[in-house]
């Protein structure tokens, strides 16, 4: 059962839906409202202690007891607001706010969306998938403000068009767009994003479609993490990317913005000694050109068009990465084990896999494993993004004598 739907705790819930009420009365949007409710929620549950008895030691140490810092700060934002609410309230004689350790910001982690994951993604997606994937990446919309555009927040401006963005806690912002963006969105006559019932989508609807896109770790927030980026190195203007992004504070921003190493080769070069002349560059980096698609815009691999005799996996890489697999299964199989469940991508790190053309490399590790299933060695659990699961078919001789025909393949394509 998630968090969200666990109900309050009896001791806590009229001063919990009352905290609520209140903030609901100055204009919090009902996500952060529902942010609080989850927040305090865990905290009643975890030091099973009524509002009125709770002790600062207690907040200290859930506080203490988070993971991450950023965690730390919400809750630590959520417990000063609620315990001051509920001293003036005459829930508490006293208020325990004061008590709350304050919190340092914690350091920014920028991590933008590479542009070969969106470009991959864009080859595999939907019509209404791509416009998720342009809201977020080229324009830094959060996923709900990409659930709610609605056709008429397309509006005419000075240089083409706008949209009307509706942000969190009912703020609104005007970004220009491009003009065949404008087209896609006001075609829609209506929400961009239909729900089943009316009205929109919700905006996890659109987190799980763009996370199922882009590889495994990689979301939404990272595509606002890579406009931030690109918008920021083009202009240097950090006051106007915060504006762009709906954020109150620059402060905000510079957690979204990874600074390029070509400024910090400049800084260098500025502070170098006047006798000094050699100067720092960054390292060239050369845009990978655009892939080749097929009509229905798929990419095209440099494996295809060769008459049938390689495929996704039959290239030598992939022959590599099966026999890899078989022997890796049959250590698994050794140890008494059947079923499995494998990383793609670690698996594709541990052994330094070189990616078929536009493909992620774990994508070459995939292709091995339908290639051994195939053959009857495993069976493949099916849908697992990210993941390879199954069951193991064979016994351990079976494997090792398989791993052997696998060997002679590789050995035989790499030397012709």
């Amino acid at each position: 059962m998630s968090m969200k739907s666990q109900p309050i705790p009896e001791v806590w819930r009229e001063a919990v839906n009352g905290f609520l009420e209140y903030e609901k009365a100055q204009g919090m949007a009902d996500s952060t409202l529902n942010t609080r409710r989850i927040q305090l929620c865990r905290f009643a549950r975890i030091t099973g202690t009524p509002p009125e008895q709770v002790t600062a030691a207690q907040i200290v140490e859930v506080l203490a007891a988070a993971k991450a810092q950023e965690t730390r700060r919400n809750l630590r934002s959520a417990l000063v607001t609620f315990f001051s609410w509920c001293y003036r309230e005459g829930i508490r004689g006293d208020d325990l706010a004061a008590a709350i350790p304050k919190m340092k910001m914690p350091r920014p982690h920028p991590r933008p969306c590479p542009e070969e994951y969106i470009t991959e993604a864009l080859g595999k997606a939907t019509e209404p998938e791509r416009l998720m994937l342009a809201l977020a990446a080229e324009y830094g919309l959060r996923r709900g403000e990409i659930a709610c555009v609605h056709s008429n927040d397309v509006i005419p401006s000075e240089n083409g068009w706008a949209l009307m963005v509706n942000g969190k806690g009912d703020k609104q912002r005007i970004l220009p767009i491009r003009d065949d963006l404008a087209r896609r969105l006001r075609a829609a006559d209506g929400y961009v994003f239909p729900g089943r019932y009316g009205g929109h989508v919700a905006d996890g609807y659109v987190g799980k479609h763009i996370s199922r896109l882009l590889p495994e770790g990689w979301s939404a927030h990272k595509l606002r993490h890579r406009f931030a980026t690109v918008a920021y190195a083009q202009s240097h203007d950090m006051l106007g990317v915060a504006r762009a992004l709906g954020h109150a504070s620059t402060k905000t921003t510079e957690h979204y913005v990874a600074l390029p190493e070509y400024a910090l080769c400049s800084l260098v070069n500025a502070a170098a000694m006047q006798g000094d002349k050699v100067r720092m560059e960054p390292p060239s980096r050369q845009d990978s050109p655009a892939p080749p698609r097929r009509s229905n815009g798929d990419i095209r691999y440099p494996y295809e068009g060769k008459n049938g005799r390689e495929t996704a996996q039959t290239t030598p890489e992939a022959v590599r990465m099966a026999l890899m697999l078989t022997l890796y299964l049959a250590e698994h199989r050794a140890g008494g084990a059947r079923e499995f469940d494998i990383s793609a991508e670690w698996f594709a790190e541990l052994h330094r896999v070189r990616a078929i053309g536009y493909a992620r490399r774990s994508s070459v590790v995939r292709a091995a494993a339908r290639r051994l299933s195939k053959v009857g060695m495993i069976d493949l659990v099916p849908n697992h993004l990210g993941q390879i699961r199954g069951t193991i078919n064979f016994d351990v001789p079976t494997l090792c004598g398989l791993a052997g025909m696998l060997a002679s393949e590789y050995t035989s394509k790499i030397t012709r």
